[in-house]
């Protein structure tokens, strides 16, 4: 006798519901369509589904609590900001679905409490991130614009990306806010040697996206070449013993990188120095 099919708990979209079998294993199911017109309590084929995640763990239960007990509405409204996000990306774990509908949740109800949460690293996530980051912006703009009373913050894009990183990627997100801690780091530590008296997390978005462009080169082995290395590191030595200092603490050892990106610092900071004294 064949199994009875599982019973929707939530339908987060169109392409994603939370179903639950008769011996109360709950998955969620992602596929094209396959939220299409479905309700709460109907049976469903799980073989419809193009992903599947199982939600096993321990100390996934109070998420699963969270997710049963939230507006119908506001679920699906997270769902499809998702979809959205899922479009632009590429496929993303079905995880997401689960942890952005509890994350966003949570933080709208912070929102309508008078309640605001800033991002201290909005500029690092922006700058190691940009296309979740783009993907995150667009998810806050929409949830602003169909929920009532959803006046999430710009920072609030900032943990959509991180979030969005990690389902692209296949890890948890301690991993992706690691990278935008250490780029806060890396930017940090120029602004303290170069930035004329700045303080550590002074916020400079050219300069994150600089340093982000730089990693990302070096971790697809894509680092620059010039020929004006030598003459480079002998007219702007600062610059550039700071510059390989950097390249080194990000795990490579790359002249030509070091020396174009001691140029670009060097712009950065005669720039800076006339927009402080002009």
């Amino acid at each position: 006798m064949a199994p009875e099919q599982p019973r929707i708990v939530r339908v987060f979209s169109n392409n994603a519901v939370l179903v639950r079998d008769d011996e109360g294993v709950e998955r969620v199911l992602v596929g094209r369509g396959i939220g299409f017109g479905r309700r709460t309590g109907e049976r469903i084929a799980g073989d419809r589904a193009q992903r599947t995640y199982v939600p096993i763990q321990p100390e996934k239960a109070p998420l699963m609590a969270v997710i049963d007990d939230l507006d119908a509405t506001m679920v699906r409204q997270v769902g499809a900001a998702v979809d959205l996000a899922s479009d632009l990306l590429g496929e993303l774990h079905p995880s997401v679905y689960l942890i952005l509908t509890e994350h966003l949740s949570f933080a709208i109800g912070r929102v309508r409490q008078g309640k605001h949460m800033y991002s201290t690293i909005l500029a690092e996530v922006a700058g190691a991130f940009p296309e979740e980051f783009r993907a995150a912006q667009i998810i806050v703009h929409y949830l602003n614009s169909t929920l009532p009373s959803s006046d999430l913050p710009e920072e609030e894009a900032a943990a959509v990306a991180l979030h969005l990183n990690a389902a692209r990627s296949g890890v948890t997100v301690k991993t992706p806010l690691a990278q935008a801690n250490q780029l806060a780091a890396w930017t940090d530590t120029v602004l303290e040697r170069l930035g004329g008296g700045a303080s550590a997390g002074e916020a400079d978005e050219e300069l994150v996206a600089a340093l982000a462009r730089a990693y990302r080169r070096l971790r697809e082995g894509r680092a620059r070449e010039t020929e004006l290395a030598p003459l480079i590191a002998h007219h702007l030595p600062e610059e550039y013993h700071l510059a390989v200092g950097l390249l080194a603490d990000m795990g490579a050892k790359a002249p030509g990188e070091a020396a174009l990106l001691a140029v670009l610092l060097h712009g950065w900071r005669l720039e800076r120095k006339e927009n402080r004294h002009g």
